[in-house]
């Protein structure tokens, strides 16, 4: 598949969206490090191709994160640019992992945001988030961190009673959609949609009119949900890991 423009604005965006805590271009390869938190905030993302030989950007890229003690990790798009990489880096032992799609939808025509919408501030944002998460407490506390970070603006989305809760990130006519997550024990009782498009009102009210959101494309239930709300795939990504 071709890196179209709308391919390569998103990915820009995505990362905008989730700051590392150091960044680095290396032959086209954007490399993001975090020592911690969400793997793409910890991986490296080749954005074009490559011009030095593969092995000698993988040693660069394997001494750097050695340094910082994390899982030498590549973010990998379905984009014709990667093939020879990800065949390359199967040959190093490297498994995927976590195939995800990438999921867009216009902001044209929207439901109404659902009375149980509700929007925090940064801190209860977080709280809740923390609560939901079910991930470790180091990890939890790194993604925090990071969000913290965010020079965009965002939308920290919830719903009455805390059941679930979800981020907005506007970035000009794009909006991405991250981290949503409810409550298991009230799971499949409308609140995710009532999330969703709760923030989706709020970023086309911010100027967005066309929105993004990244899914593991073994969530069928996720994805189901998404489709209704007109969302369709636009390409997808996966991760190569040593971890």
């Amino acid at each position: 598949m071709p890196l179209l423009p709308l391919h390569q604005r998103i990915e820009e965006s995505s990362f905008s969206a989730l700051p590392a805590s150091q960044t680095l271009l290396h032959d086209g390869w954007l490399v993001r490090m975090a020592r911690g938190g969400p793997k793409r905030a910890n991986s490296v993302n080749p954005l074009a191709p490559s011009s030095l030989p593969l092995e000698q950007k993988f040693r660069y890229c394997e001494a750097l994160f050695a340094r910082q003690d994390i899982p030498l990790t590549f973010r990998l798009t379905g984009h014709a640019h990667n093939d020879v990489l990800d065949i390359f880096l199967e040959q190093k032992g490297l498994a995927r992992i976590d195939d995800s799609l990438v999921m867009t939808s216009s902001l044209g025509d929207l439901p109404p945001a659902p009375a149980i919408y509700r929007e925090l501030d940064a801190d209860a944002w977080f709280a809740q988030m923390q609560r939901l998460d079910n991930a470790s407490p180091a990890r939890k506390a790194k993604h925090v961190e990071l969000l913290k970070m965010l020079a965009l603006p965002a939308i920290y989305g919830s719903v009455e009673g805390g059941a679930a809760a979800g981020l907005g990130v506007i970035d000009g006519k794009y909006a991405g959609i991250f981290d949503i997550a409810t409550d298991p024990l009230v799971r499949r009782q409308g609140h995710g949609r009532a999330l969703t498009i709760g923030i989706l009102q709020a970023a086309k009210q911010g100027g967005a009119d066309t929105a993004y959101l990244q899914v593991v494309a073994s969530n069928m239930p996720a994805i189901r949900l998404y489709e209704s709300l007109g969302f369709v795939a636009a390409y997808r990504y996966w991760y190569r890991s040593r971890a």
